[in-house]
């Protein structure tokens, strides 16, 4: 083989390879860095396969055309303050009566949890649960309120009472 034409193809290949390095090294950098604030998509109906286009007119008749923003609004300011509050009450004994016990959140602070705790044997727990806002439909804790019984141990007299706490894990937002 000649010396003149073995140097040509060597050239050549190096041309080509180099030129194939810049197509898809430029191809690279254009899906990586494009100048549009939207991401758009086709989304195959029947499957929800999804695949990213550069334009929405490539979506087909089969596909939902989509798009969105890469950067969405700024979300709500998380919570700034975190207060646990407990209200401790009197269950007498004498009368078998329910009672409600009571832990109300700070004014602009919301029950996110609660609980209760009982110092004595013999008390009967019908609920606990949050307390809902004031007002129709509002369903944001205000606090936390669980309703007691006292039911005697036999055969041991019952103290005069016994207490109950409740409390209400409260936080509040900006």
């Amino acid at each position: 083989m000649d010396t003149c034409f073995k140097t040509r193809i060597d050239v050549l290949i190096a041309v080509l390879t180099l030129l194939v390095v810049v197509v898809i090294g430029t191809g690279i950098g254009f899906a990586q860095s494009t100048d549009s604030e939207e991401i758009f998509a086709c989304a195959q109906k029947q499957s929800g396969q999804l695949r990213v286009v550069a334009d929405l007119r490539e979506c087909q008749p089969s596909e939902e055309a989509l798009s969105w923003n890469r950067e969405g609004p700024p979300g709500p300011s998380g919570m700034v303050a975190l207060q646990i509050v407990q209200q401790t009450t009197d269950v007498p004994t004498s009368n078998p009566s329910f009672i409600l016990a009571s832990a109300l959140c700070p004014s602009g602070m919301n029950a996110t949890g609660g609980g209760f705790r009982v110092n004595s044997d013999g008390i009967y727990v019908k609920a606990s649960q949050p307390i809902p806002g004031p007002g129709v439909g509002n369903v944001t804790p205000v606090g936390w309120h669980a309703v007691f019984a006292y039911l005697p141990p036999i055969p041991n007299p019952p103290p005069p009472s016994t207490e109950v706490t409740v409390w209400a894990v409260c936080a509040g937002t900006p």
